[in-house]
């Protein structure tokens, strides 16, 4: 094969069982758990399919001189939520009563008095009786309410950072030739 090629195996070039890894493509990690680490089982490679040519790389492709590097970075990320709790409290109530009172009333009773003769007279008499009344009084009635109040914490989340890195040198130009002396015009 002719050209450079820097990478060996992963350009294409053929290598011996167990040897260096020979396919072309795209390693890809998801970390599928959440826990800020890319597992080997959380890992794919995805081929680049080579393009014909009997899998050989032309030789002005240089996706063979970079190599992708991925980093982890810590951040912290405010998280709000939602706190609801059950709030007990009284409501006051005014209800009516009926009660009984007490009170002094008259009336006429005829009655016979003492006199040479018996005459019934009118005479106004106190009484006492039950009458009912309504009076009004206060309770307290017991009520409970869901009360929604917000918090906020720093959830720290380990993210992925990925870099191109050029992992091969430029190589220098091949000399020039000389260019030929032509005509010398006047």
């Amino acid at each position: 094969m002719s050209g450079y090629h820097c990478g060996g195996a992963a350009a294409g070039i053929p290598t011996n069982p167990g040897g260096a890894f020979a396919a072309q493509g795209t390693l890809v990690g998801k970390d599928a758990n959440y826990d800020g680490v890319i597992e080997p089982n959380e890992m794919a490679f995805i081929p680049s399919g080579g393009g014909g040519g009997g899998g050989m790389i032309p030789d002005n492709d240089c996706s063979d001189c970079v190599r992708t590097v991925t980093t982890y970075k810590t951040v912290q990320v405010p998280c709000t939520r939602n706190k609801y709790k059950v709030v007990n409290y009284t409501v006051p109530k005014v209800i009516p009563y009926t009660d009984w009172q007490t009170v002094t009333k008259t009336r006429t009773v005829t009655k016979q008095v003492p006199k040479t003769v018996y005459v019934p007279t009118p005479q106004v008499v106190p009484y006492q009786t039950q009458v009912p009344i309504t009076k009004y009084k206060t309770i307290q009635i017991p009520k409970s309410r869901q009360l929604c109040e917000p918090y906020s914490t720093i959830v720290s989340k380990q993210i992925p950072v990925t870099k191109v890195v050029n992992v091969c040198p430029p190589q220098p130009c091949p000399p020039q030739p000389p260019c030929p002396p032509g005509p010398v015009l006047y």
